[in-house]
């Protein structure tokens, strides 16, 4: 009973995740907002997310140190230092 394309709809998540964060982003500068405020506000959230979108294509930097390449090293490297590191098995090329 939509009129959304079949291929939008198939390529569409089927949860709500985007939409609650959306929302949550949304209301980040506050609520009851003037028009001027509104616009300004998402002017604001707009400029982060394209900075942060050109720092992980530009230089890799990931938007969460947690989930950085640098903070992944530096937890690999402590792993392997207090020996809590799995051994991988030796592969057959």
């Amino acid at each position: 009973m939509s009129n959304i394309s079949r291929e939008n709809w198939f390529t569409t998540g089927f949860n709500t995740n985007v939409a609650e964060s959306a929302h949550a982003l949304s209301q980040r500068y506050g609520k009851h907002l003037s028009l001027v405020g509104a616009v300004t506000a998402c002017e604001r959230i707009d400029k982060q997310f394209f900075e942060m979108r050109r720092n992980v294509l530009n230089f890799g930097l990931s938007i969460g140190y947690a989930k950085s390449t640098p903070a992944r090293t530096q937890t690999n490297l402590k792993r392997q230092k207090s020996g809590g590191s799995k051994q991988m098995p030796a592969t057959k090329i």
